[in-house]
């Protein structure tokens, strides 16, 4: 299991009886002998949310710029925002509840409304927000890496 990671996807919908958000949780296993990064189940997920066009989709998995900039050209009917975490493997619980910023890849107007969302709904420490393109955002992670070493 040492190459294998689980990743977890939520769907989030509203209960037509009842009008209550409903959250459905589903688990896959990724593995990959090679090491390299394998977002082939975040492509699929995307890829099954472009038909629908129009969702704004916030990607928070460490993905390498040149995969999100691919992804983001493949599925032109979604909007994304990458917002990378700066989590650390001893302290990841502590690290997501405060993080030492927040970072925001993509278009300026969906930048804002995560901006926004995360204001209202977080119940994670306020902390600075920088806004900038995804390329920019995911090149952040490894630039705030080098310097914590």
């Amino acid at each position: 299991m040492e190459k294998t990671i689980v990743v977890q996807v939520e769907s989030r919908f509203s209960h037509p009886i009842y009008s209550k958000t409903m959250v459905k949780t589903k688990k896959y296993l990724a593995h990959d002998e090679t090491g390299e990064c394998n977002i082939d189940i975040l492509q699929e997920v995307l890829q099954k949310l472009n038909k629908h066009k129009g969702h704004l989709v916030i990607v928070k998995s460490t993905v390498p710029s040149y995969k999100l900039q691919a992804l983001q050209e493949e599925c032109v009917d979604i909007r994304i925002v990458y917002n990378p975490e700066f989590l650390t493997e001893k302290n990841y619980i502590e690290d997501f509840k405060n993080p030492p910023m927040y970072v925001f890849g993509g278009r300026d107007s969906d930048n804002d409304i995560v901006e926004k969302l995360y204001l209202e709904h977080s119940d994670c420490k306020p902390c600075p927000i920088f806004k900038t393109d995804i390329v920019t955002a995911s090149m952040a992670v490894s630039y705030t890496h080098l310097r914590a070493h």
